[in-house]
């Protein structure tokens, strides 16, 4: 089995912390867990000095720079329309 991630150790990544702002932080290290032979969940631990902040993440929580991030978040308030 092949096992494709999208971040390596070291690299810089964005997320939202559990009190909904916006953090900055680089892989420290990951941990691959292989459910079936169909699914697997890569966990990627964060270098974080706040201890307010989790340090295990899942790749579907991280973005690889600020403005994927933002999109992300931020794409429902495009749909509001004042008037």
């Amino acid at each position: 089995m092949f096992v494709s991630n999208r971040f390596d150790i070291g690299d810089e990544v964005y997320f939202i912390n559990p009190k909904n702002k916006p953090c900055k932080a680089k892989i420290k290290n990951f941990h691959i867990h292989v459910l079936n032979k169909e699914t697997v969940d890569i966990d990627y631990i964060l270098d974080i000095d706040d201890r307010d902040v989790e340090d295990c993440y899942n790749e579907d929580e991280l973005y690889s720079n600020e403005y994927d991030m933002k999109d992300e978040w931020m794409k429902d308030l495009i749909l509001i329309e004042f008037v």
